[in-house]
């Protein structure tokens, strides 16, 4: 069968896209099942191409773009992530020196300022 899903952006006050009929962004990825999952949709064939798209901490990459924040900016031309830079920051430790719980206070700190 086919499974076809929908797309929205404007829609939620984020701004964050939402999927819908079925909601196709809720599948696990770092499960077993859900990677399973995921191998079972494929394109209709060769001229249908199935793309994934990471949207990881747009968001804040926005946000760096729109305020030209050099440090935010140079995190990210890095590859580097801005949760762990933000608590490096506050805790004044090094990377090895970041806990599970700083990065999380410091991801809290990074969405609670942008929203």
């Amino acid at each position: 069968g086919h499974v076809h899903t929908s797309y929205e952006q404007a829609v939620i006050a984020t701004g964050r896209i939402q999927s819908y009929g079925p909601n196709l962004q809720t599948i696990p990825i770092r499960t077993e099942m859900g990677q399973q999952i995921r191998k079972a949709f494929v394109p209709r064939n060769d001229d249908y191409l199935l793309l994934a798209a990471d949207y990881s901490q747009i968001e804040l990459r926005i946000a760096a773009e729109l305020s030209q924040d050099e440090g935010m900016m140079a995190t990210f031309t890095e590859n580097e992530d801005i949760h762990t830079a933000t608590a490096m920051k506050i805790y004044d430790v090094d990377f090895d020196g970041v806990t599970a719980e700083m990065r999380r206070r410091a991801k809290t700190v990074n969405f609670g300022i942008i929203y």
